[in-house]
């Protein structure tokens, strides 16, 4: 009459041991709400990694044991982070220029930060980056995402400084619209959503994003030129919820952090490159003409250069320094 006792007594005290001792394959997987942002081009790297194919991704690469259920739509884009602290998502990935107390991680908007020098900067930029937004939101980074460069679509060429006087452009971040100022031109805050309409209707003349941003939202149909100032580049986040990611076993965030800086930082880096090649022929093919604005006239423009870096340093906090250290070891350069 003893054995069944025993046996209850065994079922118990397995049922009573800890996750990680149970056999590999058996614990029940980790679901967190996760907030995407703006939607890009389908097949987009950016919508790859920031949407419902990323939840298959990171559910594969943690061998299931971390899945996303993804609440498209639910969350405003400027407000992801804020849902990610009040734990209405566990996780989000929040655009960076969309929040003003993150201009120390919108250094990449700089108009002389070069593209191909971002990959080298990573490693020295990530404890700093992971400090700020401890410190400043008490969240946790995951990684950063890069975007290509930024462009100006406009409804004519725009080859000199000249050619920006007085023109309306569609800006979406301070040492943008610093810069647009000094030039001549006319720039304004739209939101994205609305920059279609705007440019449609002649509330502008033109406006900055990337080619996925150009092509994903159709500026293409309503402006024909597209030219390569220095207009800086485009980040976004993967941030958590510090309350969500302390109740993960440590073995599972040490593996989720090494994912984003061996795997999904640089598949956005790469990726970028690779979409922006590919939809600057998908626009040539439409009938968009890119042009190049003439060096003597780059080098003008970039006398607004130090003004702006220094209304910058005001904005980012305290890190700045150290931030800008990164980027002249990086750059060569004594800013």
């Amino acid at each position: 009459m003893r054995a069944p006792f025993l046996v209850s007594a065994l079922v118990a005290a397995f049922v009573a041991l800890p996750a990680a001792a149970q056999a590999p394959g058996t614990q029940k997987p980790i679901v967190w709400n996760y907030s995407p942002n703006a939607q890009g081009s389908v097949g987009g790297t950016y919508t790859t990694y920031t949407h419902k194919p990323f939840a298959e991704i990171l559910a594969k690469d943690t061998d299931g044991r971390l899945r996303l259920n993804v609440l498209e739509q639910l969350i405003p884009g400027h407000k992801v982070m804020d849902a990610v602290l009040d734990g209405t998502v566990d996780m989000g990935t929040q655009i960076v220029l969309f929040r003003a107390e993150m201009a120390l991680l919108n250094f990449v908007a700089l108009p002389f930060i070069a593209l191909n020098k971002l990959p080298d900067m990573r490693a020295d930029l990530r404890p700093i980056f992971r400090q700020q937004v401890d410190e400043i939101h008490g969240a946790v980074l995951l990684g950063y995402g890069y975007w290509a460069q930024q462009r100006l679509i406009t409804k004519h060429p725009i080859r000199t400084i000249a050619d920006l006087k007085g023109y309306k452009i569609r800006v979406h971040n301070n040492e943008l619209l610093m810069m647009m100022k000094a030039a001549g031109a006319n720039p304004v805050f739209i939101p994205m959503a609305e920059a279609y309409t705007a440019l449609q209707r002649g509330v502008v003349d033109g406006a900055v994003s990337s080619l996925e941003g150009i092509y994903g939202n159709k500026f293409h149909e309503v402006a024909k030129y597209v030219s390569n100032w220095p207009l800086g580049l485009g980040s976004y986040v993967w941030v958590a919820n510090k309350k969500s990611w302390n109740a993960l076993p440590k073995d599972l965030q040490d593996r989720i952090l090494k994912l984003y800086e061996d795997k999904y930082e640089m598949a956005t880096y790469h990726g970028g490159l690779a979409d922006d090649a590919r939809q600057q022929k998908i626009l040539e093919a439409q009938g968009i003409k890119f042009v190049d604005p003439a060096p003597a006239d780059v080098e003008q423009y970039l006398k607004a250069t130090p003004g702006v870096l220094a209304e910058w340093k005001k904005r980012a906090g305290p890190h700045a320094g150290r931030t800008l250290a990164v980027i002249n070891k990086h750059l060569g350069t004594n800013y």
